[in-house]
């Protein structure tokens, strides 16, 4: 009887959700700027997208990114811009970057896995100094929660040697994308910007900011070369923009520094990993004891906020999702410090390898750290006597359904 009560408790959740959604979506083109709305993660980045004044948007449908997409093809007709599915993300990719080429600014957006299958394109555009703002929005989907692996986008943003932001909360899906088209614009080069599962089906209270009507006339300059051939100029042009891209991106403050400055221990928390940060330093009370940083700029790494955090801490607990990459990352930074910082995270094994941060791992590596005993909380799972919560994990083995792999178009 507990376990259908608790099935009939999630299943009215997911409807009240689906419920939510659908009224929001409505009003979320028609609210006044400066007032604030019930909306999806997903529908912030939209909504960034359109107060940016985004002229064509194109993707590839696939949970948790789907709703971005379905937001703008609704708001398309009412804001006079282009917006619709691809065949797959190479096309939506090749598309978007057409009317990059042609002075217009565009979104294309998919899942994680999507990115793989736009990856050519992305290394070759990397290369090429584009008009219009180009907004690449990767949906990350930790536990494979509805897909068929788990994977880390952010080094795709590494690899390319392109900008990526990764929001905390939906005013900052909404603004980060917005602001990611000036971005894209001052350093002629595509921005990332990666969001995942939670942050894009959560519900949430949005602000509005103004819808900016699109001031880029279209236009196609056929008198440019549009190639990176030879690609070693290009490559050095590159490397110059993502040096240039650290100056650019400091100036938006999207990287945030909580703390005294004389803390030993200091908790970073990559975008919205860092809502358990600071609900573990709540279970915790350790307000005034532990330093924060919050880390949005996923490439290049805020060097000097980081530094900032190392010049005093001793102790540094990392929390992300998927992998170890701003871990490793703070690791190498506290190379140049001439004194030992232990450095805690998923590569440590502080924090589970695989699978998405959730709130009870964060507060025992949290405890451990400080050397203090883990509370007991009462909704979670690990609160469950172990018959109950052995009898509950193979209850819900038997409802989840076998997936075999499968192929996009």
């Amino acid at each position: 009887m507990r376990s259908v009560r608790r099935r009939s408790v999630v299943f009215a959740s997911i409807l009240l959700c689906v419920w939510e959604a659908s009224v929001t979506r409505t009003t979320l083109f028609e609210a006044a700027p400066g007032t604030s709305l019930l909306a999806l993660g997903n529908q912030a980045i939209a909504r960034g997208a359109i107060e940016a004044g985004v002229q064509f948007a194109t993707g590839y449908p696939g949970t948790p990114s789907t709703e971005i997409m379905e937001t703008l093809i609704e708001a398309a007709p009412r804001f006079g811009f282009v917006a619709y599915w691809s065949v797959n993300e190479k096309v939506a990719f090749d598309a978007a970057t057409g009317a990059s080429f042609s002075n217009a600014r565009c979104m294309a957006v998919m899942k994680h896995v999507g990115l793989n299958v736009a990856a050519d394109s992305l290394q070759q555009l990397k290369l090429i100094d584009i008009a219009g703002g180009f907004v690449v929005v990767s949906v990350d989907d930790p536990s494979g929660v509805s897909s068929n692996n788990e994977q880390d986008n952010r080094w795709y943003a590494k690899f390319a040697g392109l900008p990526a932001l990764e929001p905390t909360d939906l005013d900052e899906a909404r603004e980060m994308t917005k602001r990611a088209f000036e971005i894209s614009e001052e350093l002629r080069m595509p921005v990332i910007v990666r969001s995942v599962t939670r942050l894009g089906h959560m519900t949430g209270d949005l602000g509005l900011g103004k819808i900016e009507p699109a001031r880029r006339e279209p236009h196609f300059d056929s008198s440019r070369e549009w190639t990176p051939f030879p690609c070693l100029e290009p490559e050095q042009r590159l490397r110059a923009k993502l040096r240039k891209a650290g100056q650019v991106l400091e100036r938006y403050h999207f990287d945030e520094y909580f703390g005294h400055g004389s803390e030993k221990i200091g908790v970073v928390g990559a975008g919205f990993a860092f809502n358990y940060v600071q609900e573990a330093v709540d279970v915790l009370d350790l307000k005034d004891e532990v330093a924060l940083l919050k880390v949005s700029t996923v490439n290049p790494l805020p060097s000097k906020i980081i530094q900032r955090l190392l010049s005093h801490a001793s102790q540094v607990l990392v929390v992300e999702d998927v992998t170890p990459f701003l871990e490793q990352a703070i690791r190498a930074e506290a190379q140049g410090v001439d004194r030992r910082i232990e450095i805690h995270g998923r590569g440590s094994g502080a924090l589970p390898e695989v699978g998405e941060t959730i709130l009870d791992d964060v507060v025992s590596a949290l405890a451990k750290l400080i050397r203090r005993e883990s509370p007991e909380r009462e909704f979670s799972p690990g609160a469950l006597p172990s018959e109950e919560r052995a009898e509950l994990s193979a209850a819900t083995q038997d409802l989840i359904p076998r997936r075999q792999i499968g192929f996009c178009a």
